[in-house]
């Protein structure tokens, strides 16, 4: 399942593309949050994991919880293929991802 939603999440800070599809705040536990640094870092809720570790920890989520989700929250200037990488990870573990936007501007008459 791949989903657009707005996500609040002190401490790390990303700042997501805008989008149209914003269906709200998302009550899912747990945040993958991607910085734009070179290279990218990766935070699952706080802590900070390599794309390794973040599999694993993906796996087990799935193993704990077959209906689990994910919020992927990347900053708009993380390349295209890393958040494709990230996001296949957690559908290839089982759980389900959800993409953060940020909301898209009105747009005046």
């Amino acid at each position: 399942m791949i989903s657009s939603s707005f996500v609040l999440q002190p401490g790390i800070k990303v700042n997501p593309p805008r989008g149209l599809n914003n269906s709200g705040i998302s009550d899912s536990r747990y945040i993958i949050n991607v910085t734009a640094q070179e290279p990218p870092l990766i935070f699952l809720n706080d802590q900070r994991l390599s794309l390794e570790a973040l599999s694993a920890e993906l796996q087990t989520l799935a193993r704990k919880d077959a209906e689990s989700t994910v919020i992927l929250r990347a900053d708009q200037e993380v390349p295209h293929g890393f958040v494709t990488e990230i996001m296949n990870r957690a559908l290839e573990a089982g759980v389900s991802v959800l993409i953060a936007t940020q909301p898209k501007p009105l747009e005046e008459p």
